[in-house]
């Protein structure tokens, strides 16, 4: 099998028990994070990708629904530079914002709630 042939596989190592994610364009700047809302205990994807322009598409994925990707909003253009981790319902990445007034690069620290699927902003 090529790599372009691979599909993105999550896996549950403990019951053995996997799914395959949706395939994304080919191409594309993208990138994934798995999240837990502890309260409805629910797996979600959140995707993130370059639509080919200057700006990025963010979509949510409840694991285990059936429902297919959904386009969520978020009030920051930005793109994550650093794995991520998921603490009591919040996922945590550090990500690059995109300034186009400025050569400067600013950094700040994600938290996205899983369970609401809002973004807010830590000056990083």
């Amino acid at each position: 099998m090529k790599y372009k042939d691979a599909m993105p596989v999550i896996c549950n190592p403990v019951t053995g028990q996997y799914a395959t994610l949706p395939v994304g364009r080919e191409n594309i700047r993208c990138k994934s994070f798995l999240g837990f809302d502890p309260i409805d205990n629910q797996f979600k994807v959140l995707r993130m990708h370059n639509n080919l322009r200057k700006d990025w598409d963010n979509y949510i994925l409840t694991l285990g629904t059936g429902n297919m990707w959904r386009k969520i909003q978020c009030p920051l253009t930005h793109y994550p530079v650093r794995e991520g981790i998921c603490i009591n319902g919040f996922l945590y990445y550090l990500a690059e914002l995109a300034d186009e007034l400025s050569d400067k690069k600013s950094y700040a620290i994600v938290c996205f709630d899983v369970r609401t699927e809002k973004f807010k902003f830590i000056d990083a």
